[in-house]
């Protein structure tokens, strides 16, 4: 592996673009990157919810931005959470760590490494062949919205900084072609606190000496562990905290319930959520029944990533994927029989985002020169279209009418969004060759 590429990866996972800290920084890193490769580059910095952020967008000089191919990779990360989980990387998330032909720290798989990916193959087309043999545009953009609707990629096109109908989408699709992804509800449940147990958490907690009983859950869903958990204990029990989880969209790695074996005559906390669980339950049962077999998984899938107590209400966050074969009417009946369950134990039920789904249906000529550019990368690739098992930028960008196809190293489902996540160095190499062989294909003069 080329040690500038390695030095450029250690750079981009070095900058922290979590959700407090904004993507700023990370940007100007970016952009630095590409003006070093004679890039005519531009930051569209922009404040979500007063936190610095910033697209970096880059293209050659003097090439007309028109139907350009556009190259599209999120910057920003998930909150790194726990420090202490990170024990690959010393601790510390941000310290890039190579171990047995891995690198793993935030983001390197979720989506930094495969800017990186992008900026190299870029590189060596144009000192290999120069801007003089590019027939057709490209640009190279970085964004951000993981945690925030997808602002970055919804500024890049309503600013008109872009001006593409066809784009290479940065995630890692485990280094497989996807020309479809599912639509996601990212779901809120506001479950209140009786009078009877509020009066007794604010009585408890004034109390000079107390008792409380704790446990915590660590596993590869520590959330869904802790609901199953509660499911034996006495409804009667008082909740004193529940909390779980870095990010609505993953699974918890940890989370912790601390209760006062109390006898409590209201419907309590315990109750109430036993109830919203058996309905959740209940919900992915009937998934089972609707699948999209061109998906991995076939059926939709509702996870509770989040877990937070406040004075009056315990919150859960969570979302649900749909695939693309699932119709609006099917999605919006299972929306309807979750919130009816919260109906039923007075809690709120809000839908803070969605996105649809979506399946490229006509086969053009990117996706072809995209199918030969993998096949000429190794013969052994999978050059079928699958279809990407979360949502994200593509399905904005696919509704503003841009034609994506997700690709990118690392395995979404196994090595993202939780401590000690990795990317094979070969695969990083692959991905690379990808670029390199689909942007000379695409955008270069043979």
């Amino acid at each position: 592996m080329n040690s500038l590429f390695l030095e450029v990866c250690r750079k981009l996972i070095s900058a922290d673009s979590s959700p407090q800290q904004g993507t700023l920084a990370m940007a100007e890193l970016a952009a630095s990157l590409c003006e070093d490769l004679g890039l005519e580059t531009e930051l569209q910095r922009i404040h979500v919810s007063g936190v610095p952020h910033a697209n970096v967008i880059a293209r050659p000089r003097c090439i007309e931005p028109e139907g350009e191919l556009l190259l599209q990779t999120r910057l920003d990360t998930v909150d790194p959470g726990i420090y202490g989980q990170w024990t690959l990387t010393e601790n510390n998330p941000f310290n890039a760590t190579i171990c047995d032909d891995k690198i793993y720290g935030l983001g390197v798989a979720e989506t930094k490494l495969d800017y990186a990916c992008k900026l190299f193959a870029i590189k060596k087309l144009l000192e290999e062949k120069g801007t003089s043999a590019i027939k057709k545009g490209f640009v190279l953009a970085g964004t951000f919205g993981q945690e925030g609707k997808r602002a970055g990629a919804v500024q890049l096109l309503r600013r008109k900084k872009i001006f593409s109908k066809q784009a290479l989408v940065g995630a890692p699709t485990s280094l497989r072609l996807h020309n479809a992804a599912n639509g996601e509800a990212a779901v809120e449940i506001q479950i209140p606190f009786s009078k009877a147990e509020k009066e007794f958490r604010h009585n408890h907690d004034l109390q000079e000496i107390s008792s409380s009983q704790s446990r915590i859950f660590t596993s590869e869903n520590a959330i869904l562990e802790m609901f199953q958990y509660l499911q034996q204990l006495p409804e009667s029990l008082a909740i004193l905290e529940l909390d779980g989880g870095s990010s609505h969209k993953t699974p918890a790695s940890y989370a912790s319930l601390e209760v006062d074996n109390v006898s409590l005559t209201e419907e309590s906390m315990v109750a109430k959520v036993k109830k919203i669980y058996a309905a959740i339950e209940s919900l992915e049962k009937d998934f089972a029944n609707y699948k999209d077999e061109n998906c991995d998984p076939p059926q939709a899938t509702l996870n509770i990533g989040m877990v937070r107590t406040r004075n009056d209400s315990v919150i859960l966050l969570g979302n649900c994927r749909i695939p693309p074969g699932i119709d609006q009417e099917t999605y919006e009946r299972w929306m309807r029989e979750i919130e009816m369950a919260c109906q039923s134990v007075q809690a709120q039920f809000h839908i803070t985002d969605y996105l649809q789904p979506f399946r490229n249906k006509e086969r053009s000529s990117l996706q072809e020169k995209a199918r030969e550019a993998l096949g000429d990368v190794d013969a052994k690739f999978e050059t079928q279209f699958g279809a990407q098992w979360r949502s994200g930028d593509a399905n904005v960008l696919n509704r503003l009418g841009v034609e994506c196809l997700l690709f990118g190293p690392g395995d979404i489902k196994a090595q993202t969004g939780s401590p000690n996540e990795f990317v094979d160095l070969k695969d990083l190499e692959r991905a690379t060759q990808f670029y390199e062989k689909v942007l000379a294909k695409v955008c270069f003069e043979v």
